[in-house]
């Protein structure tokens, strides 16, 4: 059961989930043969929990006259949700037996465990804060028509955990940082988290006027451009649009090439698409960067001719400077057909793929395909 009410500018938004469950078999140890048999029997199980969730947004607006930029946007979202779990174990101690075990201890165990039935815990007290800001421009275009974009959205979140044997009620603060591109795109990503605790004290260090210690820190980015190259024929409109920054290409990684059909315009002699994806963790203890990959993907295509199309794609790990792998793809339109042939020339995804199919949507099961053995089709 839930519900979401507005109180005026606060939204509160009540739950309650109760379930029974019912069971025609459970578990019993047999204790000479040390294992566990299942036997009929009717048991049910009623369990319920709670939560209340109270959020509002906040939004602020700085005029900036600065280039074309005219303003922007802060939006806040706090949140504060508060959940509940009881304790029902004492309500159940007839669906717990005990054993022992190879070492002579005594085990106690749950005769519906491992089962579809919901599991019984201790109570469980917590309230999660969390606070959601986007920025956002608003940007006048060169028709002087207003355009709004995200720039960057930061997540904050920590929980309290009201459980009374547990010494650090507060967790970490989880930050999350996305940059954004103009286009709406990732430009890079930082993940931190903070302790609010001494390490040698345990005390909350607000309390002793200071800032949470940081214990973990993570850049990401990812980063796609297009580079493209026209003859000397075309006019000087479209030689000065031939390097661009959008994002080019869905695929992550050359191994998947199956379904990458090369796509170049008339007027291209050559396109060039380049993804470059970093990620590192920042050791606290030695104050240095340790990098998971650092690696750069390109795909490159060329009009051998006026209708034949090769592509060369590549994955280079930059930490080594070694290729990861490669692929060769020629591909050509037939009329209402299309022929691909990709070859991946070596590693362990070596191998090739020939296909020949129709090129209408509604007609794609219209085709003659072959690969080797390690290079079987995805699809279907």
């Amino acid at each position: 059961l839930s519900m979401s009410t507005n109180f005026g500018w606060l939204t509160v938004s009540p739950s309650l989930r109760i379930k029974e469950d019912w069971a025609m078999q459970y578990r019993q140890y047999q204790q000479d043969i040390h294992e566990f048999r299942d036997l009929s029997g009717f048991n049910r199980r009623l369990t319920w929990n709670s939560s209340l969730t109270l959020n509002t947004k906040i939004y602020g607006i700085i005029p900036i006259n600065f280039g074309d930029i005219i303003s922007v946007r802060h939006k806040m979202s706090p949140q504060i949700s508060m959940s509940y779990t009881p304790n029902l174990l004492n309500q159940y101690k007839n669906q717990f037996n005990t054993y022992i075990d190879d070492n002579d201890n005594l085990q106690e165990y749950d005769i519906l465990g491992g089962s579809y039935v919901s599991s019984l815990s201790d109570e469980r007290k917590k309230i999660t804060f969390s606070l959601d800001n986007t920025f956002q421009a608003k940007i006048k275009n060169q028709d002087a028509l207003e355009n709004k974009i995200d720039f960057l959205n930061v997540y904050m979140t920590f929980d309290y955990d009201g459980q009374e044997l547990i010494d650090n009620k507060f967790s970490l603060i989880d930050s999350k940082w996305s940059f954004k591109k103009s286009n709406g795109g990732e430009l890079f990503f930082i993940h931190m988290q903070h302790d609010m605790y001494d390490k040698d004290t345990n005390e909350i260090l607000l309390k002793k006027g200071k800032l949470p210690e940081l214990e973990f820190l993570r850049f990401q980015m990812s980063s796609n451009f297009r580079l493209n190259g026209y003859s000397i024929e075309e006019d000087n409109d479209v030689l000065e649009n031939s390097i661009s920054n959008v994002d080019t290409t869905k695929y992550n990684s050359i191994l998947f090439m199956d379904e990458y059909k090369p796509s170049i315009g008339n007027n291209e002699v050559w396109r060039s698409d380049l993804n470059v994806s970093i990620q590192g963790d920042y050791n606290i203890d030695d104050k240095k960067w340790e990098f998971n990959y650092f690696n750069l993907d390109t795909y490159n295509t060329i009009h051998l001719t006026k209708n034949w199309l090769f592509t060369y794609a590549t994955g280079i790990n930059l930490m080594d400077m070694k290729i990861n792998s490669q692929s060769l793809k020629f591909y050509r339109e037939l009329h209402c057909w299309e022929f691909m042939f990709t070859w991946w020339p070596d590693g362990y995804s070596k191998g090739f793929q020939l296909s020949i199919n129709v090129r209408h949507p509604d007609l794609k099961d219209i085709r003659v395909r072959s690969s080797s053995a390690n290079r079987k089709f995805i699809s279907n």
